[in-house]
């Protein structure tokens, strides 16, 4: 199980103010998690944390914006097993909405 290693390492990097450090451990956690199991709770967890790490990084603002939704959507079809990561992906998306570039 590397892949939840992998998102908590990158969502320490986020925290601790290391957003490019992160992006490495959360794109293969995302990479390894989606294939491997599909389960969708972790994939929409590991997409906000890559979505924070992209964002705080510079990186790729619009990705991250696009991966926030995809983890929004995600938790939303999961009811009430989502309502944690709905609440987390809504407020990221609402903070960031004017912040666009």
């Amino acid at each position: 199980l590397l892949a939840p290693a992998l998102e908590l390492v990158g969502e320490i990097l986020v925290e601790t103010g290391a957003a490019m450090a992160a992006i490495e451990p959360l794109e293969r956690a995302l990479a390894l998690w989606q294939p491997a199991t599909g389960e969708p709770r972790q994939t929409t967890s590991i997409q906000l944390n890559l979505a924070a790490a992209l964002w705080e990084s510079g990186r790729d603002r619009g990705r991250a914006r696009a991966l926030a939704e995809q983890a929004r959507d995600g938790s939303r079809a999961l009811g009430d097993v989502g309502a944690t990561d709905l609440a987390r992906a809504e407020e990221w998306l609402a903070r960031h909405a004017a912040k666009r570039r």
